[in-house]
């Protein structure tokens, strides 16, 4: 019998390092820790700026006032809004190619998490728990200007176009998009 995938519903099991640890592996898991460690940094750079954003919005603040100040979608401060965690960024709807139901990244998540993974994957998975955890520990520092997207396609996605490349590393093309 094949691996039973799990759905959106079975991340309600899984623990904040392991949503995080799957993210970064589900994206890029081919490649070096650097990327690894890159792909963890964003994820904890959006965390950083959806929180600044949810502080002006207490303080009274409009989501308008602050998609013109920050040069941003409305539907992003919105849902910059209600993110509270590290897995609320991981597993925002589009945000991440690796949760998209039938992409590579998925497959790849639904293998780890039904622990049906071969040998040097289980060394890739204990190296991305240990990345993971130090990103929820605050143990890790942003090494990347506050860079908080990336996309490694040879074609520039729409949302880069406008925006200033900041760093490469390895195959990865990262920006800030949140100038907080």
């Amino acid at each position: 019998m094949g691996v039973v995938a799990p759905s959106y519903d079975a991340t309600a099991k899984m623990n904040d390092v392991q949503i995080l640890a799957f993210t970064i592996g589900g994206e890029v898991r081919g490649e070096d820790r650097r990327c690894q460690f890159a792909v963890g940094n964003i994820i904890s750079n959006r965390l950083k700026a959806a929180k600044k954003i949810q502080r002006y919005l207490a303080e009274g603040e409009t989501v308008e006032r602050l998609s013109e100040a920050l040069k941003l979608d409305i539907v992003l401060i919105e849902q910059c809004a209600t993110m509270a965690e590290m897995r609320d960024v991981c597993l925002m709807p589009g945000a991440f190619g690796c949760w998209q139901d039938g992409s590579i990244g998925r497959k790849w998540i639904d293998r780890a998490a039904q622990l049906d993974l071969v040998h040097s994957e289980r060394r890739l998975m204990a190296q991305l728990m240990y990345l993971a955890e130090g990103w929820l520990m605050g143990v890790w520092m942003d090494e990347l200007e506050g860079a908080d997207h990336y996309h490694c396609s040879l074609k520039t996605p729409e949302w880069a176009e406008r925006r200033e490349l900041i760093t490469l590393v390895g195959p990865l093309r990262l920006y800030r998009l949140f100038k907080i």
